[in-house]
This record gives structure tokens, C-alpha cells and sequence, in this order.
């Protein structure tokens, strides 16, 4: 079954008009948690950072919590873009692995989600 036999009103809960607008505030909020985190990265560490201070301590566990946000901000932005790419070719809502309905349940709780529930399992089965 290709995308263009799936009737949008089966692949997304909202209206095509709706689903981008609640992409795009996705996209700005994730892109708002990258500028945030990326600012804590900058603040340089201070020359007593290995001092077995607990402030120093914290600062350092602070920074590599940010730089692991980043990299979930920057994969869940690349995951929001494709979604929105795929409102306007037709294939939102879709499984890129087996290419079934995603499921509404999944699509309300994970707007950019690209699998169906049984495909991302086994992805994640299989790393």
C-alpha cells in the first residue's frame, strides 16, 4: 500500500494544517533546548575544577548533562524535520520500515515519530 491509498484522516489525529503547526512549535521548543544547553557549554570551567569541591564537581557533571542534551536535542530536531518533510510529500504518519499506519496512540504521544510500535521495537531489539 503506498501513501497516496492512506487517507491523511488515518495517519494523523489532526488535520495536515494542525499537524505542521504542532511540528514547527516542536521544532522551535527543541531548537530553544539547544541554544539553552549549548550556553551552559560555553561557560568556561574554572581553573580550580580538579579541586574535589562538590561545586566543582557539580559544574562538571552539569556540562556533560548538557552536551548529552545536545546530542538528544540535535537527533530529535533532525527526527521534527524529517516529519515535516514527510507532511509535505504525503507520507507523515507512515512506518519507514514496513510502511503501515504508525497509529494515532503513537503519533499523539510522538508527532516526528518514523516507526510504527513493532518496527521500533525490533530496532531497538537489534542495537
Amino acid at each position: 500500500m503506498d501513501a497516496v491509498s492512506v487517507p491523511w484522516k488515518l495517519r494523523s489525529p489532526w488535520s495536515e494544517a494542525k499537524t505542521l503547526a504542532i511540528l514547527r512549535d516542536l521544532r522551535e521548543r527543541t531548537r530553544a533546548g539547544l541554544v539553552s544547553q549549548r550556553a551552559i557549554l560555553s561557560v568556561p570551567v574554572p581553573e580550580c575544577s580538579t579541586s574535589n569541591h562538590p561545586a566543582d564537581r557539580d559544574e562538571i557533571v552539569g556540562k556533560s548533562l548538557a552536551a548529552s542534551l545536545i546530542e538528544c536535542h540535535s537527533n530529535r530536531l533532525t527526527q521534527i524535520e524529517a516529519a515535516i518533510k514527510a507532511v509535505r510529500d504525503g507520507t507523515y504518519g507512515l512506518c519507514q520500515e514496513c510502511g503501515g499506519v504508525i497509529g494515532f496512540e503513537r503519533i499523539e504521544a510522538l508527532p516526528y515519530a518514523q516507526y510504527c510500535v513493532s518496527c521500533q521495537r525490533e530496532r531497538e531489539r537489534r542495537r
